[in-house]
């Protein structure tokens, strides 16, 4: 998209921000309101929500890495620097030599 990736991004957030509390108001007002009759999408979309936000405040963001990329799609200069890193996290004893990473061993 170009150019116009940010500004088709403000304007899908915008409405995501608009639309949402607008369906989330309830279809009768007044005294009509009854448990029957009762937009109940706040409850179980706030829910859900805590749910998700709880669960990821507990447990995923220690383990959640992010969606994973293909490897063709990673460029050959940021692949090698990743696989780098992956390595060193996976050693105990390493060292930088020249810019490059040197394995002295295994955890």
């Amino acid at each position: 998209m170009g150019v116009f990736s940010f500004p088709c991004a403000v304007a899908a957030v915008a409405w995501i921000l608009l639309v949402v509390p607008v369906l989330l108001f309830p279809a009768v007002k007044g005294a009509d309101l009854s448990a029957v009759s009762m937009n109940w999408t706040c409850l179980v979309y706030g829910g859900t929500m805590a749910a998700a936000l709880i669960w990821y405040g507990f447990s995923a963001r220690f383990w959640f890495t992010g969606p994973k990329v293909a490897h063709f799609q990673i460029p050959l200069t940021e692949r090698s620097r990743l696989i780098d890193q992956t390595r060193a996290k996976r050693h105990r004893f390493h060292r930088k030599v020249n810019g490059l990473i040197e394995f002295q061993g295994e955890t």
